[in-house]
C-alpha cells in the first residue's frame, strides 16, 4: 500500500483548509462547540500558525497518488515536568479511504518523523476513533503506552517512540 505523508507548504494552505472543512464537519458530531458560521464554513483559527511557529508541522497524506487526508502536529513543553511532547493536533482521512490501513500507515510515518514522547487525544464521544487509536498505538508501542482522561472527558494516549538507533527502524 503506497501511503505518503508529505510536509505541506504554505502554498498547500488552501488544500488543508478544504480538508479541514470535511474534518470539522465530521468532528462536529462529537463536539457540540464545533459549528459552522452563517456562510456554512467551519473556523479553524490555528492553521496560519503552522507556517509561523517552528513547533507546528502541517502534512498532507497521499494514498496511491491521490490526496487522502491531513495531519497537524505540534510540539509542546509539559508544564508539570518540562518534558517535550509531540501531539497529534488533528488527523483526518477521507471517508472513502478509511478502514483500509491508510490512517495506520500515515500515523506510523508521522511517529517515525518525530521520535520521542507522543500524545494523541480522542474526543469523549468518538468511539470509532478511540478504537482506531487504541489499535494503532498498541501496535506501534507493543502495548507500552498509558491512557488517561483529560479535560472534558477527552481520552489521551501517551507513549514513547524510540529513535531508530535505539531499536532499528520504527516504520
Amino acid at each position: 500500500m503506497k501511503v505518503e505523508v508529505r510536509p505541506a507548504s504554505e502554498q498547500d494552505r488552501p488544500v488543508l483548509d478544504r480538508l479541514l472543512q470535511y474534518y470539522l464537519h465530521d468532528f462536529s458530531e462529537f463536539d457540540q462547540t464545533v459549528r459552522s458560521d452563517h456562510t456554512g464554513r467551519f473556523a479553524y483559527p490555528y492553521l496560519e500558525f503552522y507556517w509561523r511557529d517552528p513547533d507546528r508541522f502541517a502534512f498532507l497524506i497521499w494514498y496511491a497518488g491521490q490526496l487522502a487526508g491531513l495531519a497537524l502536529v505540534r510540539k509542546e513543553t509539559d508544564p508539570g515536568n518540562g518534558e517535550r511532547i509531540t501531539e497529534l493536533a488533528e488527523f483526518f482521512i477521507l471517508r472513502a479511504l478509511r478502514r483500509g490501513g491508510v490512517g495506520r500507515l500515515a500515523a506510523q510515518q508521522l511517529w517515525g518523523r518525530f521520535p520521542g514522547r507522543w500524545r494523541v487525544e480522542v474526543s469523549a464521544g468518538n468511539a470509532v476513533g478511540y478504537q482506531f487509536w487504541g489499535r494503532v498505538v498498541q501496535e506501534a508501542t507493543d502495548g507500552r503506552y498509558s491512557q488517561s482522561l483529560g479535560r472534558s472527558g477527552v481520552r489521551q494516549f501517551t507513549f514513547q517512540i524510540p529513535t531508530p538507533d535505539e531499536t532499528g527502524p520504527v516504520v
